[in-house]
């Protein structure tokens, strides 16, 4: 009959919403690209979304890094808050240091007021890409030793053997050189700054600290263990050694209120020798 409409082929039949209606090829390839572009960016934004959230749990991570050697490492004196030059082995150690970690952005530094380790740090910047702004703190200066400072071990011996020998064989008990302080002082402070440091910095943020021998181990024996018991046992922080912890959310949600001062806090690697050194206090 005249007039009427000739019927569609199936081949020019799309089917929708229960209906089926004529639509030309090139109108059906059309919809069909701007479909798979409709989804392609809707993922690109969920997955870009995932990683934002994702980003936000991220740990932030430390780097312990102890001083180079000193004349009084050499010596086998005890330094605790007194102090020494450092060597041309220990300078060499510092700059090494600085090499090992040269590509990595600190947000922060945190520098123990000691002579020798502002030395380690200002020798480790020579070859640190990005200079991190520097807080200089007390609360991870050396364990301070009193009347011991300046002595060698044997001489400390002589002078208490009695508080030398509970300092060796057991430091979770040990109150103190006389004119000192415990190492349980030691553990308050540093974590404490650590704690507060992270809370402060970004999530997935690189932080620095630049310290000393007994602080760095009662630090990682503090995060491994939650005691001091352990404190002597391997292995030792060698001088311009590099140990790294990573801090979780349960860190920067509950900065220096958390119930443990460990909590949160994971051991990556322990100290990793640069350039040999000697594994004494200070």
């Amino acid at each position: 009959m005249h007039g009427e409409p000739k019927a569609a082929t199936p081949a020019s039949v799309w089917s929708g919403s229960g209906a089926s209606r004529a639509m030309p090829r090139s109108r059906r390839g059309a919809d069909a690209l701007r479909f798979w572009r409709w989804r392609s960016v809707t993922t690109r934004v969920r997955a870009l979304d995932k990683l934002a959230r994702e980003a936000c749990h991220l740990p932030v991570y430390l780097y312990l890094v102890r001083h180079g050697e000193t004349v009084w490492n050499v010596e086998g004196r005890v330094q605790g808050h007194e102090d020494s030059r450092l060597t041309a082995r220990g300078e060499a150690q510092a700059r090494a240091a600085g090499r090992a970690l040269s590509r990595i952005a600190f947000s922060h530094a945190y520098v123990s007021p000691s002579g020798r380790c502002r030395r380690t740090f200002e020798l480790m910047g020579e070859s640190l890409v990005l200079k991190p702004p520097v807080t200089v703190t007390e609360e991870i200066r050396e364990i301070g030793h009193g009347l011991w400072e300046g002595h060698t071990e044997p001489e400390v011996k002589v002078l208490t053997p009695e508080s030398w020998a509970l300092y060796r064989e057991s430091p979770d008990e040990f109150p103190g050189a006389p004119g000192g302080e415990s190492l349980h002082a030691v553990r308050r402070r540093a974590m404490a700054l650590l704690r507060r440091a992270v809370s402060a910095a970004s999530s997935g943020s690189r932080l620095l600290f630049v310290t000393h021998g007994v602080t760095t181990k009662v630090i990682l024996t503090t995060v491994s263990a939650g005691s001091l018991k352990s404190l002597w046992a391997p292995p030792p922080v060698y001088a311009g050694s590099i140990s790294r912890l990573a801090a979780d959310d349960t860190v920067r949600s509950t900065g220096a209120d958390g119930t443990e001062d460990h909590e949160g806090f994971r051991v990556l690697s322990w100290p990793e020798e640069v350039t040999a050194g000697k594994p004494e206090d200070g």
